[in-house]
């Protein structure tokens, strides 16, 4: 069993490994000492994007669940299909229908993996109908490849690198909308007044604005060309 492609050095064929060897469930509940431990909802993380939608600072509330750590794996068992995963920043408090998983071995390849489609498949083998959910059971018997430790740090250290090379591009294309907003909020005046005047200007125009009827700006065409 060989990837298709692999960094420089390693070439031994991986190995058929249960779930439950490599990997652990947390069960331990939260207790009153919790209560400034973060809790995380369903509704906090970013579905099959694996980040939270709101601040840390909003996550904070009396209610109980399973304690985790930071590097411990958030993974939705309700209706997995929703890809509610989240690989833990800090320490906190998991709300709700969840496993908090704990890498034996490489947290970030354990992270990769379970978003890997041998992993989805398994966990979309559930129990219940109307509420349907993982099958613990199931899934931490099912066997999957994995390579020597150091390639498992190689590979979940790569993937990672570029989930936050892809976060800072998202960022940045935040601002720009942001960016877009308020050109358009300022450089063109959208209030009617008997002098049109926008808020920033270009340093070479200073004339007033007038008003003008869309037929004296544009021409329009008539056929199917």
């Amino acid at each position: 069993m060989y990837p298709k492609v692999r960094f420089r050095g390693f070439d031994e064929p991986w190995k058929n490994k249960k779930f439950l060897t490599f990997s652990s469930k947390i069960t331990k509940n939260s207790t009153s000492d919790d209560i400034d431990f973060p809790r995380i909802e369903f509704e906090n993380i970013v579905s099959g994007e694996g980040k939270l939608a709101q601040n840390r600072s909003k996550l904070n509330h009396i209610k109980s669940g399973i304690k985790f750590d930071k590097g411990d794996i958030l993974f939705g068992k309700l209706r997995p299909y929703l890809k509610n995963w989240w690989l833990a920043e800090f320490p906190g408090v998991a709300v709700g229908d969840f496993w908090v998983i704990r890498a034996k071995d490489n947290r970030y390849f354990l992270y990769y993996l379970i978003q890997a489609p041998l992993f989805e498949k398994v966990s979309n083998y559930t129990t219940g109908t109307k509420m349907p959910r993982s099958d613990w059971n199931y899934v931490s018997n099912t066997f999957f490849k994995l390579p020597k430790i150091d390639e498992q740090e190689k590979i979940g250290r790569i993937l990672d690198k570029v989930d936050s090379l892809l976060s800072l591009q998202q960022r940045k294309l935040e601002l720009e909308k942001q960016l877009k907003f308020f050109l358009f909020q300022n450089a063109i005046p959208s209030k009617e007044a008997v002098i049109f005047k926008p808020k920033i200007r270009f340093r070479e125009f200073q004339d007033k604005w007038k008003y003008a009827k869309l037929s004296e700006i544009y021409n329009t065409t008539r056929g199917a060309s």
